[in-house]
């Protein structure tokens, strides 16, 4: 494929899923197609606004999705400064136009475009008007690196160390529960003091970690660290098509089966039942109230809103928008 079809192909979602050639195409011209990828993301920030308006938009714009995921898997340091830009977006507007992107893969491609330098990661967690969420995932770039042997576990510990001692302000956010968490993750019990006064002063959500998570994880082999973060899917983004080929967008939709008497030969016309046949209408059998009973999930429990994946993954690390 010609480098501007590539593009073309990638700019706009498609209703018949998956982009997989144009991707592979896109791949294997990494150096040919990289100016147009930074432009998607350029383009994506400069009309951010008009990109959230639900009005009557016949194509969604998802340019700088595959953007973000193709030049991660480059390690693309042109990128590095242009997501970083991005998500400093006001308020939540760059959640709104980047969906799961945002809340699950954005600590594996800030370390994947960070090339060894954490510098605006850094600054991007310390920097106190940017939204908490772009913060927090911030925080969880380190685990990242980690996992991907670019930092080594006691580097990661010392910056969470000076986040925990001031660089944080205290109160509560998601980058204090995901500092929280990535301190837990990382068996960091240099921190144990650290943990034990945030908690005391309510500054983490317990229903993002409990106090009691913490303790078993932090007793746990620091040794097996690396390993552990990569099963929680921590790490550098390696194979954009595998990244996206989950997303709910892209799945095949899958006809509803006919079930009882859909299955059935339809009746012939003599076969057609009469007035007299029909039985007469069931009386309305009264709702029932269901009885929720409020529980605190852990962040490793299924999320309670029924979408199948786990509590951190979802409501727990996403914002909400106002209708």
């Amino acid at each position: 494929m010609e480098i501007q079809d590539i593009l073309n192909e990638l700019e706009f979602l498609r209703d018949k899923g998956l982009p997989r050639e144009a991707l592979e195409a896109a791949i294997a011209q990494r150096e040919a197609i990289t100016p147009g990828l930074l432009g998607f993301i350029e383009h994506a920030y400069a009309n951010a606004d008009h990109l959230d308006d639900d009005g009557d938009q016949t194509r969604t714009y998802v340019g700088h999705l595959y953007a973000m995921y193709l030049l991660a898997q480059f390690r693309e340091k042109a990128a590095y400064p242009l997501i970083v830009k991005f998500f400093g977006l006001p308020g939540e507007l760059a959640f709104d136009i980047t969906g799961d992107l945002a809340t699950e893969s954005l600590p594996n491609i800030l370390a994947s475009v960070a090339c060894g330098d954490t510098s605006l990661i850094k600054a991007m967690v310390e920097n106190p008007e940017l939204n908490e969420w772009v913060r927090g995932a911030g925080v969880r770039a380190f685990l990242c690196l980690v996992a991907a042997g670019e930092m080594s576990r006691e580097e990661a510990v010392a910056y969470y160390a000076e986040l925990f001692r001031g660089k944080l302000e205290r109160q509560s956010s998601n980058a204090w529960d995901s500092l929280v968490a990535g301190a837990a993750d990382l068996r960091a019990d240099e921190l144990r003091e650290d943990l034990e006064r945030a908690y005391a002063e309510d500054i983490p959500d317990p229903f993002f970690i409990r106090p009691e998570e913490v303790e078993t994880e932090l007793a746990e082999d620091k040794s097996q660290v690396p390993e552990r973060l990569k099963k929680r899917r921590y790490g550098l983004i390696e194979d954009t098509i595998e990244e996206l080929e989950s997303w709910d967008c892209f799945r095949p939709k899958r006809p509803i089966a006919p079930t009882g008497d859909a299955l059935a030969r339809p009746p012939q016309p003599a076969e057609r039942p009469t007035a007299s046949d029909v039985a007469p209408p069931l009386k309305p059998v009264e709702p029932v109230q269901a009885i929720h009973v409020a529980s605190a999930p852990s962040r490793n429990d299924p999320c309670p809103c029924g979408s199948g994946r786990k509590y951190k993954h979802c409501c727990a690390g996403k914002p909400t928008k106002e209708a």
